[in-house]
């Protein structure tokens, strides 16, 4: 089986993943309070995985579900 390559996104290519909302202004203030995507330093540069970010959209997806009608 080949090793699968890892994906990875700068917060400009986050944001735009996410229609430019948040900006990378936000993102950068979730990265301080800890509240995003896990986020990665490579070098001086910032880089997002794409399965953690995949995984936190999952988990926000579930916690943000509207309950069920009555």
């Amino acid at each position: 089986m080949a090793a699968q390559k890892s994906i990875w996104l700068s917060p400009e290519e986050l944001s735009a993943r996410w229609r430019g909302k948040p900006k990378t202004s936000t993102l950068r203030n979730w990265r301080y309070r800890s509240i995003g995507p896990k986020a990665q330093r490579i070098g001086k540069n910032v880089r997002y995985l794409l399965a953690d970010v995949e995984a936190w959209e999952a988990k926000n997806a579930e916690s943000q579900a509207m309950p069920a009608a009555i």
